[in-house]
């Protein structure tokens, strides 16, 4: 029995089958989540006060504060009171999010764990995928939680003026853990390209899939790119349905074997087409020109133009001979004036 469990640890294949489901559902927990998480935090970003509600000038504020009036609340402490108020909303969000960041990592584990047995891929990219995806999901989970927690205070303190706001949004638990998350994060991009562009080259996933998923990495820190992540979460769907072996067209050769299956480059899939055309009994085409459409006529033979023989010396005329003016060439009698 331990021989078998061995060598069934040994064989790529075997693992693949064995670990695809918990991939594939760990890929679509991550999708969801991180799709559900983006979407409930922008409706409730956007349900809040706009950013010209209650604006304080530095002006009025000196004027308060000169004339011993209390300072009125303005913005930045009527976001973080509407943040308290919906302190249960922001942080399911906020906690959604996280979780789906940390759900990436399995996925992206098992499809470098793929891709390693049909090729060599970076150590680091594993590394820092796993760094990455539980710094980010820390950091995220923490930093939202502290700063719901603080605005949830907020909303019954004794001070709502726009300085005590801000003393609370600048608490260091959440500074650190804001900063943790956005350096996790620039970690968990650069090992979601690497392993999206090395499963690629193997051929575990296709070019467009490929490119897509780089860029779905690339996201997690340019995020004006995909500020809903969208398109990230599509991705994640896709390659869990990839796993499972549920893509329209099925799955890339390479998952049947346990080496890489390249793409073929753009020439072999010419010579790929001439190949079978040849086989059909086809003629072969002829090579388009640049800048001229291909006609009909251009796999007819075109006759070939025949040159003109040479022609023998003429002897030269006599009224040509050099020096003697031609007769035509008389010049014109000026009249004389009178």
């Amino acid at each position: 029995m331990a021989d078998d469990a061995l060598r069934t640890e040994d064989d790529p294949l075997a693992w693949e089958a064995r670990h695809g489901p918990k991939a594939a559902l760990a890929a679509g927990v991550a999708a969801l989540c991180g799709l559900l998480g983006t979407i409930l935090t922008a409706i409730l970003n956007g349900q809040g006060p706009p950013a010209e509600s209650r604006v304080v000038t530095i002006g009025e504020a000196l004027s308060n504060a000169a004339a011993g009036r209390p300072q009125p609340q303005g913005h930045s402490a009527t976001v973080l009171i509407y943040q308290g108020n919906h302190a249960i909303a922001f942080t399911i969000g906020g906690l959604l999010i996280a979780a789906a960041a940390i759900a990436v990592y399995p996925a992206l584990a098992y499809l470098y764990r793929a891709a390693a047995a049909r090729g060599r891929v970076p150590r680091p990219a594993l590394i820092l995928t796993a760094v990455g995806a539980a710094g980010a999901g820390v950091g995220i989970g923490v930093s939202q939680t502290a700063l719901t927690l603080a605005a949830a205070d907020f909303v019954d303190a004794a001070d709502r003026t726009n300085s005590a706001a801000t003393d609370a949004t600048n608490a260091p638990l959440i500074i650190a853990a804001a900063t943790l998350g956005a350096i996790a994060s620039i970690l968990l991009a650069i090992g979601f390209i690497l392993i999206c562009l090395h499963a690629m080259r193997f051929g575990l996933l296709t070019r467009l899939m490929g490119i897509v998923g780089m860029f779905a990495g690339a996201t997690l820190v340019i995020r004006d790119l995909d500020p809903f992540g969208a398109i990230r979460s599509f991705w994640l769907l896709a390659l869990a349905l990839l796993i499972l072996g549920r893509m329209p067209k099925g799955r890339p050769p390479a998952w049947s074997v346990p080496e890489a299956v390249p793409w073929p480059t753009q020439q072999e899939l010419r010579e790929q087409r001439d190949a079978a055309r040849r086989e059909r009994g086809e003629p072969e085409r002829a090579p388009r020109r640049r800048g001229r459409a291909a006609t009909d006529d251009d796999s007819k033979p075109q006759p070939v133009a025949r040159v003109p023989a040479p022609r023998a010396p003429q002897p030269r005329r006599e009224d040509a001979a050099p020096g003697r003016p031609h007769p035509s060439s008389k010049k014109r009698k000026r009249k004389r004036r009178a």
